[in-house]
């Protein structure tokens, strides 16, 4: 399937008519046209900024934009600048995906067994916004320790957020062309990096 008939794919909303949103489309897909370049550019842009390039492509996002254009322009909105409508959504799709799969990726069971106040979650026994909060606060802590603490920081992150057994993280840190540890040594360095971890933590609540 072409970028253009993954766009088309989705029919507009009973069908409107074709209007300013559909010509940024069209332009946007156009080979050579300078709305192309600028367009996917910047959605690529964005996932980069995100570290979501490796797993959505552009059109995808601009495909959701379109439909979600479709739909405000259905509810009576009015779209005076397409191309910058566009882009801004797209932003902001990216945006809610990066939160969504933070939100995922820190309440693994690693995460949630030395931060405390996160347990609960496990049991959807914590608030929404108590939630929140609590996340706030160790994505916070996930700041403040990879400034202190480059190296423990990549432990705690390759373990707890990619889910890495200390085996595969000691094959990833030789493939980076560091130098080679022990599985021994390494899970004791991430223990102590989870400690100060802990420690951050609990400063800040």
């Amino acid at each position: 399937m072409t970028n253009s008939e993954a766009i088309k794919s989705t029919p507009p909303p009973e069908d409107l008519p074709e209007d300013s949103l559909d010509t940024a489309i069209k332009e946007i897909l156009g080979k050579g046209n300078p709305h192309s370049y600028s367009t996917i550019t910047t959605i690529k842009r964005f996932l980069l900024q995100f570290h979501l390039a490796s797993r959505f492509e552009a059109y995808d996002i601009l495909n959701e934009a379109y439909i979600r254009g479709r739909e405000y322009i259905r509810s009576g909105g009015v779209i005076s600048n397409p191309h910058s409508w566009l882009k801004g959504t797209c932003f902001n799709i990216i945006r809610e995906i990066s939160r969504k799969q933070n939100k995922e990726q820190l309440l693994a069971p690693e995460f949630v067994e030395f931060v405390p106040a996160l347990r609960a979650i496990e049991d959807y026994l914590v608030a929404e916004r108590d939630m929140d909060s609590n996340l706030r606060i160790l994505f916070k802590s996930l700041e403040t320790l990879k400034k202190s603490d480059p190296g423990g920081f990549k432990l705690v992150y390759l373990q707890g957020i990619e889910g890495l057994s200390w085996k595969e993280i000691r094959d990833r840190l030789i493939q980076e062309g560091e130098k080679a540890q022990s599985e021994l040594v390494l899970r004791q360095k991430g223990c102590r990096a989870k400690k100060n971890l802990r420690k951050i933590y609990h400063s800040m609540v």
